[in-house]
């Protein structure tokens, strides 16, 4: 994850998003129908193997940060979290929502996440869909989570899209809190451009990545879909590439020195405070 952005959403902000289902319904479709198999061959491999098991214990440690920040939502309240990818492997955030008595909603392409995450988080009602038309009624939800899941479209026109539905099933003067891979990180520009094929096959990148956005331009963008920017900032400092090694060396180890290495890469994000931010935060 990268630009953690906080918006809240007007009174009425569903008018935009309910135009721009309508006009783009014929070509979603046509794009989930050749995307879903892919993320269904990604989900299923990501289960049977479950990589990056520490890394991925660490990035939800990292959303429960993130989330943490704001005023948690009563009991019984709506959330929409746009994938339950994390919930296959072992960075599951489902189960600290759940405990927090909130109702938790999923949706993701691929069929095998979806029954997989319904499996080792009971009480999540998950379903097979897509977040640039998302099933469910306007104003569902008093929270949307879209953890790094709008940074895997071929154009921008997929964010817009994307935005535009979360808003809509806000609930008025609902929260959405959103990450994406930073388009201010020069490393990021390389690995989603010229070295992605080369990171793909060394195995480094385990799936498709695609349009990023620069903080100005996701500003710009969730304004577009009627929402009040209340923070935007950069996180996840760490190194990403050396991090990630780190914790495929470590995970057979203890867990003291599991527990060491997490703690040293929180340490990484004390660079947020400094005015190079946007170039340190993935």
């Amino acid at each position: 994850m990268a630009e953690a952005i906080e918006a809240f959403a007007g009174g009425c902000p569903s008018a935009l998003a309910s135009d721009a289902s309508g006009r783009t319904k014929r070509g979603e479709s046509d794009e989930s129908a050749e995307e879903a198999p892919y993320w269904d061959g990604i989900g299923k491999r990501w289960i049977r193997q479950r990589p990056q098991r520490l890394w991925r214990r660490q990035s939800r440690d990292q959303q429960i940060s993130l989330l943490a920040a704001w005023p948690l939502l009563p009991a019984g309240s709506a959330l929409l979290k746009t994938d339950p990818f994390d919930e296959v492997g072992e960075g599951a955030l489902v189960p600290w929502l759940l405990s927090r008595g909130l109702r938790v909603s999923g949706i993701d392409l691929s069929a095998a996440v979806v029954a997989e995450a319904r499996q080792r988080c009971p009480g999540l009602e998950a379903r097979v869909a897509e977040v640039r038309r998302l099933p469910f009624s306007s104003a569902s939800f008093a929270m949307v989570f879209s953890g790094s899941t709008l940074d895997h479209f071929a154009s921008a026109t997929g964010i817009d899209r994307s935005l535009a539905e979360c808003t809509r099933v806000l609930e008025p003067g609902g929260r959405l809190l959103v990450t994406l891979d930073n388009g201010a990180h020069s490393l990021i520009l390389l690995r989603n451009g010229v070295l992605q094929g080369v990171l793909r096959r060394l195995g480094l990148v385990r799936y498709h990545v695609g349009t990023m956005l620069g903080p100005s331009q996701l500003r710009c963008a969730v304004e577009a879909a009627g929402l009040e920017v209340k923070e935007l900032t950069p996180v996840s400092h760490a190194p990403r590439v050396l991090a990630v090694a780190m914790c495929g060396l470590i995970t057979p180890l203890p867990r003291w020195c599991q527990q060491a290495a997490v703690a040293s890469l929180q340490l990484w994000e004390g660079l947020e405070r400094l005015p190079t931010r946007w170039f340190t935060g993935h």
